[in-house]
């Protein structure tokens, strides 16, 4: 065995740089293992050499830079209109699946080259562009930035046909799919994105064993995915956007089974219903091993054939005898064979073959209230234990009256939308799912005839009919909807404490994805040698106010195109209802119309929930920005007098910092006084680049949280005022049947301006009733 430096590339007798993922040799004889620089399909190799792309005809042993520069460069008559690009300066990783090639450059940027002509690609002309309504460059952005591999997998005439979970085959149709997956930092989520999403990372997908296995490296092909532990232990599953059921403007899908007519041969079955839930992860048979034999973390699969099972599966390693090669067998094969190969493997590329300790699974408890039309339904609570938050998974929903508790499974998929993302739910925008519930009859009867009347008014009739039901989360917030007025039941979650603070940590790394502010150390001794240094903060700073300015500017503008879309779209439904083409179902006009409506709908809502985030926070933003710019002047300014200087001992870079220098706590607890009743209260930190707090009240059914914001936070906390003293708006964001509604607390703050005091220990906040006249509104006791 060939031993390598595990420390990335090394060099070759000749001298030649190669990277420890090629295994198979400096540009070999033939590439037997797919990794992120050595790749195959239809019939050629690819080999990263010194940043460029070389490739060679199976069988042929002679190397040459494809399409003569091995960098991907644009076409002079470009296919898509914006697909011209700069030259990429150094190609990184490749990957390759039937007739598509991908490659990535230094910069992390994605670019697209079709291996054969299709209704849109034209063989071997390079894009840049990936994705759709609208085609982007796709870029590894800081969720992937320390992945543990990628992976991509097409669906097309090459596999012809996939089968659902109940048997059935459908055609490929015209289009096909190629899926791009990454295996994140942690091994246990993956993240990925299509030809048919917009370009981004936001979807995700269920590991194995509810997302508490850890893969060491992941391969696909057509749709396939494969995964490896450090135990050897291996998955399977076939997943792509389309088979999980998140398509339904352009599949018809169904939780029942039932026979289709079509073989998946006959393109007439590409319209029949597809079976939901996705197929489960597969285990593979456990490779055995004995002696010197062991299994290393590069693996492949390639398709060889029509179907979901057309696949072949091969894992790098040693045989008993230490002989170098690799295990293969077919993907429905219970035994896995072993051929010896010219494989090139480093110490760090073998697995450990320890089992990992038991992650805990990835998902997330609430616990909520039911409403009817809007009207909390008192003696009923409900809660979710499992909920997955996933592009597709399920959950649990128990409603508990009494001594009586009833358990309804739902099945979720993500709605598709036409709106960028970065990372929705953990970056507080919303992510909507289709909700399918499952059960019998039993579940939904009771002994209590108000709670039986509930589970019959949301569920009766709804077993397995598709998508009736609808969630959203946010944050640590989940909205279930079932049913419509007048006979809407809102079911309303919020995080349990125990997942609360994983949402915590999850939030702290997402955010939306813009350009952060450049912060200013504030424990630096600035001199004249550092002016440089401080310009280029002001720069930064002073593109991120332009970025935050253009930004609300194109919210404004696209809000106007959303509601365009929501409208435009209903207006086909009205269309399509009168001239009955929805019923008819080639070429899919009645799948179109089915949901097409309520997901223009929904993709309006999140639109205008973010568009109204991102306008509030914004010109905080802004501020902080100029906050940092303005010291930056003033460090210049004394640098210039003194030869040197720190910060300001009042400045801070975040709003958190502000409240972290005034010593307020992440929580206070306290007690809310109206008309001479007294609420037991939380007021929490809820961000650092806002300054707001959240008070929450809260009762066994009943919730409420009102935002208290901080119009001029830095500039009272320069008076130096002890107590610290500050003026405060409320802004109350929760719905109607809540507690503060209820006892008046709400309509008696709203609209209103208060007065923040903190004098160290303890926090009081009052309302401003009138220009001389503040009445008690908060006041808290001891932290517990």
């Amino acid at each position: 065995m060939t031993e390598r430096s595990s420390s990335g590339n090394a060099q070759d007798a000749r001298g030649r740089v190669f990277s420890e993922n090629d295994i198979n040799g400096n540009l070999p004889k033939h590439v037997f293992v797919a990794t992120l620089t050595q790749t195959f399909s239809r019939g050629y190799e690819f080999c990263l050499s010194g940043g460029k792309i070389m490739m060679k005809k199976a069988g042929s042993e002679h190397w040459a830079l494809f399409q003569g520069t091995g960098l991907p460069f644009p076409k002079k008559r470009r296919i898509a209109r914006g697909e011209g690009f700069d030259i990429p300066k150094k190609i990184v990783e490749i990957a390759a699946d039937d007739d598509m090639l991908l490659a990535f450059d230094d910069e992390k940027k994605m670019f697209v080259c079709p291996l054969a002509s299709n209704r849109i690609d034209k063989k071997f002309v390079w894009t840049n562009g990936f994705g759709w309504p609208e085609k982007k460059q796709l870029v590894q952005n800081d969720l992937v930035s320390h992945k543990r591999g990628w992976a991509t997998g097409t669906r097309r005439s090459s596999i012809e046909w996939y089968t659902d979970r109940f048997g059935n085959e459908h055609n490929w149709g015209t289009m096909g799919v190629t899926t791009v997956y990454f295996l994140t930092e942690n091994g246990r989520e993956i993240r990925f994105t299509d030809s048919g999403l917009p370009t981004d990372l936001s979807d995700t997908i269920l590991g194995p064993e509810r997302g508490a296995f850890t893969a060491q490296n992941i391969s696909a092909s057509g749709s396939t995915i494969f995964l490896i532990g450090d135990d050897g232990t291996m998955y399977t599953r076939l997943i792509d956007y389309d088979t999980m059921g998140c398509d339904p403007m352009f599949f018809k899908y169904t939780y029942v089974a039932e026979k289709q007519p079509y073989k998946g041969s006959d393109y007439r079955s590409n319209f029949t219903r597809w079976g939901l839930p996705n197929e489960d992860w597969r285990k593979q048979p456990d490779i055995k091993l004995s002696g010197n034999a062991r299994l290393s973390k590069y693996i492949c699969i390639f398709q060889n054939g029509k179907g979901n099972d057309a696949r072949v599966l091969r894992v790098a390693g040693t045989d008993p005898a230490g002989k170098i090669g690799f295990y293969y067998k077919n993907l429905t094969d219970t035994e896995w064979r072993f051929e010896p190969a010219p494989l090139v493997l480093s110490p760090s590329a073998f697995l450990s073959g320890a089992k990992a300790e038991a992650e805990k699974k990835n998902e997330y408890s609430y616990t909520g209230t039911v409403a009817r039309n809007g009207k909390t339904i008192s003696g009923v609570t409900c809660s979710v234990s499992d909920m997955t938050l996933t592009s597709e998974g399920s959950c649990t929903l128990v409603l508990q009256c009494g001594d009586e508790a009833k358990s309804i499974p739902l099945y979720l998929v993500t709605m598709w939308t036409y709106m960028t993302r970065y990372n929705p739910v953990f970056d507080g925008t919303p992510k909507s799912f289709f909700a399918t519930p499952h059960f019998s009859e039993a579940d939904i009867s009771a002994q209590n005839k108000t709670f039986d009347a509930l589970l019959h008014g949301a569920f009766g009739g709804k077993n397995l009919d598709l998508f009736s039901a609808t969630a959203t989360a946010w944050g640590h917030y989940l909205m279930f909807t079932f049913g419509k007025k007048p006979n809407e039941y809102t079911i309303s979650l919020s995080a349990t404490k125990a997942s609360e603070s994983e949402f915590k940590k999850e939030m702290t790394t997402s955010r939306v994805q813009t350009q952060s502010l450049r912060m200013l150390d504030t424990a630096k001794t600035y001199t004249a040698s550092d002016v440089p240094l401080l310009e280029s903060i002001i720069r930064e700073n002073e593109s991120v106010i332009a970025e935050a300015d253009t930004q609300m500017k194109a919210y404004l503008k696209n809000a106007a195109r959303s509601e365009l879309s929501r409208w435009g779209y209903n207006i086909f439904d009205t269309i399509a209802a009168v001239t009955m083409l929805n019923r008819v179902d080639v070429p899919k006009i009645k799948t179109m119309t089915s949901f097409g409506g309520q997901l223009m709908a929904q993709n309006a809502d999140n639109f205008k929930f973010i568009s109204m985030f991102e306008l509030y926070t914004n010109p905080y933003k802004i501020s902080a920005a100029k906050n940092i710019i303005d010291e930056c002047v003033s460090l210049k300014e004394r640098i210039a007098e003194k030869g040197g200087a720190r910060v300001d001992p009042f400045f801070k870079n975040t709003y958190g910092e502000y409240f972290d220098a005034l010593h307020i706590p992440d929580v206070t607890y306290g007690t809310v006084t109206y008309k001479k009743k007294r609420y037991e209260t939380t007021i929490r930190r809820i961000s650092t680049s806002l300054p707001v707090l959240r008070m929450e009240y809260a009762d066994e059914t009943n919730a409420q949280s009102v935002i208290i914001e901080f119009p001029s936070l830095i500039d009272d906390i320069k008076k130096e005022q002890t107590p610290f003293t500050a003026p405060v708006v409320f802004r109350a964001i929760s719905g109607s049947g809540s507690a503060f509604i209820k006892t008046g607390i709400r309509s008696y703050i709203m609209s209103r301006t208060g007065t923040y005091t903190w004098d160290g220990k303890e926090a009081k906040i009052e309302v401003n009733k009138s220009l001389n006249k503040r009445l008690p509104l908060f006041a808290s006791g001891e932290d517990r």
